[in-house]
């Protein structure tokens, strides 16, 4: 008794990661990603803090830099916020730096961001 195969033909889709998609999208090396993520989703207030204790205490943004670097190879908007949700969860949330002082990097312009570089990367154009 034979056996017949049936083929199914599952198209392969080439999904950017969120790495790929930002240095597409913001036109930076791989190299300058998590300098260029940092830069994009942290609040302003952040950014000029944390350029003078990052100048003592160079580990200040290590959640920070941790969650960049594990979204990298992220594909999707709902990985995206599961991360980020972590994040919040476990390192801003009773956090008198993080929280009270919002001393850290905003969910919803990392979000806004992996928005923006998805849609561009997948050819929909994206209201500004």
């Amino acid at each position: 008794m034979e056996f017949s195969q049936v083929s199914h033909h599952i198209p392969e889709t080439e999904e950017q990661t969120f790495k790929e998609a930002v240095c597409s999208l913001l036109e930076c090396t791989p190299e300058q990603y998590e300098k260029v993520v940092f830069r994009n989703v942290v609040f302003f207030r952040t950014r000029f803090i944390g350029f003078f204790v990052g100048i003592f205490y160079p580990d200040f943004h290590f959640q920070e830099q941790n969650l960049i670097r594990q979204v990298a190879q992220n594909t999707t908007m709902t990985e995206m916020q599961t991360d980020i949700d972590f994040y919040q969860h476990k390192h801003v949330s009773n956090s008198v730096r993080r929280d009270a002082m919002g001393i850290r990097l905003s969910g919803k312009k990392m979000m806004s961001l992996a928005s923006r570089a998805f849609a561009a990367s997948r050819d929909i154009s994206v209201l500004q």
